[in-house]
């Protein structure tokens, strides 16, 4: 009788031990948790900024990714159900980008054209991936058309 019960025990432990270390990975786990909260941009010739202190949060129906540094701030708002494709209206994609509290091109005024790509958008994980490219004109000489492009890597809460 104690052979049949250590032989029960020991199946139940490998039973229990299959099971619990073998579940389906769902699109959630295979995030990389080493991306994530970066946008680049690059205008003209310039060499490319960096902002790594990037915050994102989905308010009231609206995605606001944006973050600062030495070389000015960046703003990205859209819609927080925003699905992978391509947007080229500022209605769909707002961006902003100031240096000491300048703003340098805004969709409100400045851009006259955007294409705004999104490649990955995990809803469930709150993760979100692209890239972008802007025409826009000078504010100080609105016949000087300058070039922006780059992307976006943000977790958002």
């Amino acid at each position: 009788m104690k052979s049949t019960t250590k032989i029960l025990g020991l199946f139940l432990f490998v039973t229990l031990f299959t099971l619990t270390s073998c579940h389906k990975k769902s699109d959630d786990d295979t995030q990389d948790d080493s991306t994530g909260n970066k946008i680049t941009l690059k205008i003209d010739n310039e060499p490319e900024i960096t902002f790594s202190n990037v915050t994102g949060s989905a308010l009231s129906g609206q995605l606001v990714m944006g973050g600062s540094n030495s070389n000015g701030d960046i703003q990205i708002i859209v819609n927080a159900d925003i699905s992978e494709g391509t947007y080229t209206s500022a209605n769909q994609v707002l961006m902003s980008h100031g240096v000491n509290s300048q703003a340098v091109f805004t969709t409100a005024t400045n851009v006259t054209s955007i294409s705004f790509v999104v490649t990955t958008h995990n809803i469930a994980g709150k993760h979100i991936k692209g890239t972008f490219s802007l025409e826009y004109n000078d504010n100080q000489n609105v016949n000087v058309t300058h070039t922006a492009t780059g992307t976006f890597d943000v977790k958002y809460r």
